[in-house]
């Protein structure tokens, strides 16, 4: 499977027809007083170089099932620190998917990659699962959650709250 940079693109092994489809991103705050977070457990760390993620999934089900298993995608999340060259990345798979009436979705996927945390995944029994949910459509919040109690999301002044979610997402969803 390929991801970014380009299609998603599923080789013949699954041997199904691509029926739906979601892909989006989402921004977190950049700068000096707006900033992105990530919480790792008791460590909290700030990124004045923002946040990204993005997601791209198919599954062989019509919209009308609104449930999609098999389903096939991953997501990617670049945390940027201030002055560094390259970002920091939680990376991994989506295995489920959900999709209600109002537009509304849970993708439930397996954590593969990180630096940010820095989490040690020695085999696939470790894998740590993550829940990305949101709304289709522009301009609505996208949130990042995990098992182990990780968070992802925004700080804004005046009090520097932690927002757990990217502002700033757009999500197509569809055929």
């Amino acid at each position: 499977m390929a991801l970014f940079g380009g299609q998603l693109a599923v080789s013949s092994e699954f041997g199904f027809a691509y029926g739906y489809s979601m892909h989006g991103e989402g921004f977190g705050n950049n700068g000096v007083r707006f900033q992105s977070f990530v919480g790792c457990g008791d460590d909290h760390k700030r990124f004045a170089g923002g946040a990204h993620l993005e997601f791209k999934v198919i599954s062989n089900r019509s919209d009308q099932d609104r449930i999609f298993s098999p389903f096939s995608g991953a997501y990617k999340i670049e945390l940027w620190e201030s002055g560094k060259s390259f970002p920091l990345i939680k990376s991994g798979d989506i295995v489920l998917g959900i999709v209600d009436n109002s537009s509304s979705f849970l993708l439930v996927g397996r954590e593969k990659y990180d630096t940010v945390c820095e989490t040690k995944i020695m085999n696939d029994l470790q894998l740590e699962t993550i829940i990305l949910t949101g709304t289709c459509g522009e301009a609505n919040n996208l949130s990042y959650l995990s098992m182990d109690d990780v968070t992802i999301g925004s700080i804004s002044p005046p009090q520097y709250a932690r927002t757990p979610s990217f502002p700033s997402s757009n999500v197509w969803c569809g055929s």
